[in-house]
């Protein structure tokens, strides 16, 4: 990210937008780390600061989520040796290794949801609909098929029928990603 790139407006809206994107993230790594949840949010917004400062040193298009908590860690093990985490229960070499699986829970999380993604626009409306409605908050399979007016049997078996799909494609899809494959 250059400062020739984009003016400040527009930098400062890309870097609030990777931020919500990743605040979640963020945090729940931080908790891990600390232990609670007053000293992680503590964390959360200096490490904001930290990133916001060092923003034209992040190159457009690598895994912010990656780069937040990599900062996130090494505040947290310099507030470590200041006594911060007095209570912390694991040495450094296992909060690192920790830190490195995080990292790689999360590419992992995105490659998943990328499938998933390119998953669900491979069948049909029908079938799409019905499955994001079925994971809207609150919805139940009794409120699908009343509005569909059909048995929940019925919704149950199409909605297990959707799952295997997308469960089938998404393994063919890292499949032919671990394979070097498109």
């Amino acid at each position: 990210m250059h400062d020739e790139e984009w003016d400040e407006t527009t930098k400062r809206q890309e870097f609030e937008k990777l931020v919500r994107a990743n605040q979640t993230g963020l945090l729940g790594f931080l908790v891990s780390l600390t232990g609670n949840l007053a000293d992680s949010e503590d964390l959360a917004q200096e490490c904001i600061t930290v990133l916001w400062k060092k923003f034209n040193e992040f190159e457009k298009g690598t895994n912010f989520g990656a780069w937040a908590r990599s900062t996130a860690f090494f505040l947290f093990k310099n507030h470590s040796r200041k006594g911060f985490a007095k209570k912390m229960t694991f040495d450094t070499d296992i909060m690192e290794r920790l830190a490195s699986m995080e990292n790689i829970f999360h590419e992992s999380r995105s490659s998943r949801l990328q499938f998933l993604s390119e998953c669900l626009s491979e069948i049909n409306d029908k079938e799409r609909d019905l499955i994001l409605s079925r994971y809207e908050p609150g919805r139940t399979v009794a409120d699908l098929a009343a509005q569909l007016g059909c048995n929940v049997k019925s919704v149950y078996n199409s909605l297990a029928r959707i799952r295997l799909i997308l469960a089938e494609c998404m393994k063919r899809k890292q499949s032919e990603t671990e394979g070097g494959i498109g």
